[in-house]
C-alpha cells in the first residue's frame, strides 16, 4: 500500500466541499475544491461499535491530489454498513479505504 502526504483540507475548502450534500444521501464521488476532480471520496463508522447510533468518526479525503480531513460528529439519521467494523481502529487509514473503494467494497451503503 502506498503512502501518500496528505494536506488537509482548509475551513473554506471544507465548506465548499459539503456544500455539495451529505455523503449518507448520495456515496457517489463529490469534486474536490483543491484539484477539481470528481475523485472526494468518504467512510464513517461509529465511534463506539457497541453504541451504534451514537456518533460517528469519519474520513474524507480526494483519491486524485489526497487532501483528507477526519471529524466526528453525530450519527446520520439512517442506518449504515461498516464493512470494518470488526478491524482494530488503529489500523484505518485512508490508503486502506481507498483501496477498498477501487475493489469495490467501499462506499457504503446507507438507509
Amino acid at each position: 500500500m502506498t503512502q501518500h502526504r496528505r494536506i488537509a483540507w482548509t475551513t473554506d475548502e471544507v465548506r465548499q466541499l459539503y456544500r455539495q450534500g451529505p455523503f449518507w444521501q448520495d456515496q457517489a464521488e463529490r469534486t474536490c475544491p483543491v484539484c477539481g476532480h470528481v475523485s472526494v471520496r468518504n467512510y464513517l463508522h461509529y465511534s463506539d461499535p457497541q453504541r451504534p447510533g451514537n456518533r460517528v468518526i469519519a474520513y474524507t479525503w480526494c483519491a486524485n491530489c489526497w487532501r483528507s480531513s477526519a471529524y466526528t460528529g453525530e450519527a446520520p439519521p439512517v442506518p449504515f454498513t461498516d464493512p470494518f467494523a470488526d478491524l482494530n481502529r488503529g489500523k484505518l487509514r485512508i490508503e486502506f479505504f481507498n483501496e477498498q473503494w477501487d475493489k469495490g467494497v467501499l462506499p457504503q451503503k446507507f438507509g
